[in-house]
């Protein structure tokens, strides 16, 4: 068993009640066929919410949030009098007031596995 699952399995028997979100990335989804193949990657507790159509990570750093959030252009003006220590403090409070949900994150990544690519011989049993 790769790291990766033994990891996926440690955080779910350590934390049974948290939601398992597979979090699958865009060079997974290369076309519109069917099923597509892929790896499990890292795993980690992580907080998120919806905000438009992105999934949004919490950070410790209030900044990194809302600089994903985009909090600064509805007014970019807001932050103008108001010292850095204090922009830090308004825009933790402004993220915490959001409802978030605590899940354990399992990133799907792009495929480590080789596995066999047949189109050749296919091709060649078509044409006869």
């Amino acid at each position: 068993m790769n790291e990766n699952i033994k990891e996926i399995v440690k955080l779910i028997s350590e934390h049974p009640d948290l939601l398992v979100i597979p979090m699958v990335g865009q060079d997974i989804v290369l076309d519109d066929m069917g099923d597509w193949v892929a790896s499990f990657g890292k795993a980690e507790i992580r907080k998120i919410c919806i905000y438009e159509e992105t999934v949004i990570f919490y950070d410790e750093d209030p900044l990194k949030t809302a600089q994903t959030l985009d909090f600064y252009r509805f007014d970019p003006g807001i932050w103008d009098s108001v010292s850095g220590e204090r922009t830090n403090g308004i825009t933790k409070e402004m993220i915490d007031s959001l409802d978030w949900l605590e899940v354990i994150i399992v990133h799907i990544e792009t495929p480590t596995v080789k596995i066999p690519d047949n189109t050749e011989t296919i091709n060649e049993l078509w044409e006869g």
